[in-house]
């Protein structure tokens, strides 16, 4: 009683209920008990007495516990159906026992009927409560922890079953002695109740554990059907074998559990239709279902949402009204194709679905259905897939296209480029590809922001198409990047005259934000010649347009091959200037300044050089530039500046007149916007002393 008590906590709703009614049921039992206990110690024989009146009073309430659970639970059938269930179950096995265990024993046993019957009633209601909990048992719960709660506490009244079972048979054969195997049975029955109670204590703190998703199982679907067989044996033993029980009872039974059956088979069938129905009615998918002839016998209400019409208004018409074109053609010979199948599904096939406004991109799955009986034609499954077509059609736009300025994109350019040269070889003629590259936007981006750039890039982005020709492919590469291919070219003069004209159109002035702003471009241009490989004509002109950059920028060159050679030099140099400021290979030498009139020395200029171990010495036109792009020039300003102070200092202790010399050192422009040159000779000072 204290465990079921304690349980009630720990369940929810309806299940707290139940355990309220056990707690009931139980202290009902314990009264009785006691009750009992005193009659036997007066010498009385305790049944039929007062103690009866709680322990039948106990199985209302027990039955109450397990309608209770059963509400609790989210059964996997419906309730109408158990309780039909249940009702075969008590009738059938009821009339089983009865006709075979009970009345045979009361025959046989010359005992007050009024008596017996008394003490018989417990055992039919035992049986009661396990069938009760049985079915709950077989047909599951979703939550996958009440099952075990379920099962121990059926467990428990199953030996209290048998418990009566065996006192009522006793009491047939004498007088009630204490001490037998019913009264270890009534002790023991509590144990799985007490279980049950702290397995609900010990659920009550671990999350939902979620069953496994499957129907009743097949001893819960063949029980009503062994009820009945159970029931219908008894009425053949009893009509025709020699057992001198009356047949009419076990006749009006079956008759009974015939029409319980009956309801319980077309409940069945009732919810299965209710369930597909609403399935159908409610799934997103279209159904049709199609005569071999091709006209269409049923359709899904999801017709009215892809087709805009009712099905009722569409059923007896033919299909490939709704198709046109391609569509209606392909539908055709899909049909053809199910209705040569004989197995499996057929599919998927993508057409289109309707007429103008109503068109919609579907998937569509068939299967012939022709012999099956209930359906007699092609089932068709219509699955609108018009959102996937278009977010692939966006993702199409955004994987070819530059969101920006929706031009062409580098994968979609480098594409265009490729089927342009393998047409020009089979045309024999020429094909151009214009590198640009904005100058000086990072200073417009910087000062007016970046709304302002994207602003500039998408007008920039209009002039380039208008300055084209329609057939030209204009693309944005990233960032301030454009480029332009150019077919059909018969002369480079044509390509320098786009290129000019360009530039022409990009020079004009622009407003924005209130201020004029003129934009320029370094452009280079590569033909292609010969066998010219895609990517190498992309690389050319890259490398033109940097020329074009180092040249003063706002003007367009073509490509040669020598600045290939001076392209892989700079990028020997690119790797050799971190080795070289590493390894100590650059060097200084001093140029004097001299006094014209009295032709003393007044100072000296200090001039890097570098002894590359390939190349020899090198001069500052050969790598000074490709540091400063490198970013590498203001820590070769540095080191300049510590190594001719040092000089200095030893020249001005170990010269006559050194204290009057100067000493004037090359910075870089990069090196003055760092803002650290102050800092920088102060610390080269300080060292040199």
């Amino acid at each position: 009683i204290i465990s079921a008590a304690t349980a009630r906590r720990a369940a929810p709703g309806a299940g707290r209920n139940a355990w309220i009614s056990l707690s009931i049921a139980l202290a009902l039992y314990v009264i009785g008990l006691g009750i009992a206990f005193g009659s036997r110690l007066a010498h009385r024989d305790p049944f039929p007495g007062p103690a009866d009146i709680f322990f039948y009073a106990f199985y209302p309430a027990i039955a109450a516990a397990s309608l209770y659970l059963m509400r609790a639970a989210t059964l996997r059938v419906s309730r109408i159906q158990l309780l039909l269930d249940a009702m075969i179950f008590v009738a059938g096995f009821g009339a089983f026992f009865w006709c075979l265990v009970i009345h045979p024993a009361v025959l046989h046993a010359q005992v007050n009927l009024l008596k017996e019957g008394l003490s018989q009633a417990y055992v039919a209601l035992d049986c009661m409560v396990l069938l009760l909990l049985g079915v709950l048992l077989l047909t599951g719960a979703e939550d996958a922890r009440r099952p075990r709660i379920h099962a121990l506490l059926l467990s428990g009244f199953a030996i209290l079953f048998l418990g009566d079972l065996t006192w009522s048979l006793a009491k047939m054969r004498g007088p009630y002695l204490p001490g037998g195997i019913h009264d270890v049975l009534y002790l023991w029955c509590f144990v799985p109740v007490a279980a049950a109670a702290r397995q609900q204590l010990a659920d009550f703190a671990a999350p939902p554990a979620r069953a496994r998703p499957k129907g009743p199982g097949a001893l819960a679907r063949v029980l009503p059907s062994a009820a009945l067989l159970a029931a219908f044996v008894v009425m053949v033993y009893v009509n025709f074998g020699d057992s001198g029980r009356p047949a009419s009872s076990a006749s009006t039974m079956v008759f009974a559990l015939m029409l319980l059956f009956m309801a319980r088979q077309g409940v069945v069938l009732r919810l299965a239709e209710n369930r597909y129905a609403s399935l159908i009615a409610n799934a997103s998918d279209l159904i049709m279902i199609v005569g071999p002839e091709g006209i269409l016998r049923f359709a899904s209400p999801a017709c009215e949402r892809m087709l805009g019409t009712k099905p009722d208004e569409i059923i007896g018409r033919d299909l490939t009204e709704f198709w046109t074109g391609e569509d209606c053609e392909r539908l055709e010979a899909f049909l053809t194709e199910v209705a040569a199948s004989h197995s499996g599904t057929i599919g998927p096939v993508e057409l289109g679905i309707g007429r103008g406004a109503q068109h919609r991109f579907t998937e569509c799955v068939g299967t012939n259905l022709t012999r099956d009986s209930a359906v007699q034609g092609l089932a068709l499954n219509f699955r609108d897939i018009s959102e996937r077509k278009a977010l692939e059609a966006q993702l199409r736009q955004l994987a070819l296209q530059d969101p920006l300025t929706q031009l062409a994109n580098r994968s979609l350019f480098r594409d265009r480029v490729h089927h342009a040269l393998t047409l020009a070889q089979r045309n024999k003629s020429g094909v151009a590809v214009m590198f640009l590259d904005l100058d000086n936007f990072k200073n417009i981006n910087d000062s007016l922001g970046h709304d302002a750039g994207d602003r500039l890039l998408r007008n920039v982005a209009q002039r380039i198409v208008a300055a084209c020709r329609s057939s030209d492919t204009v693309a944005r590469l990233g960032g301030d990047e454009f480029a332009v291919l150019l077919e059909g070219i018969a002369a480079v003069a044509e390509v320098e005259g786009s290129a000019a004209a360009l530039l022409e159109k990009l020079q004009a002035p622009l407003v924005l934000d209130g201020k004029e702003l003129r934009v320029t471009a370094s452009i280079g241009i590569a033909c292609s010649a010969g066998e010219t490989a895609p990517e190498a004509l992309l690389s050319n002109a890259d490398i033109a347009m940097y020329h074009a950059k180092a040249a003063g920028k706002s003007r367009y060159i073509i490509f040669r091959p020598q600045m290939q050679d001076l392209l892989q030099e700079r990028m020997r140099l690119e790797a050799d200037i971190a080795r070289a400021l590493a390894q100590q290979e650059l060097f200084l030498e001093y140029q004097p300044i001299v006094d014209l009139g009295s032709r003393s020395i007044l100072g000296v200029e200090a001039l890097v050089r570098w002894r590359h171990p390939e190349a020899g010495v090198l001069m500052p036109a050969r790598f000074i530039q490709v540091m400063e792009e490198c970013g590498h020039v203001a820590e070769l300003g540095r080191w300049v500046l510590r190594q001719a102070c040092r000089d200095m200092h030893a020249w001005r202790e170990s010269i006559a007149g050194g204290s009057a010399l100067r000493l004037a050192v090359n910075i870089s422009a990069r090196h003055l916007e760092q803002g650290d040159l102050v800092h920088d000779v102060t610390q080269a000072l300080r060292e040199s002393g």
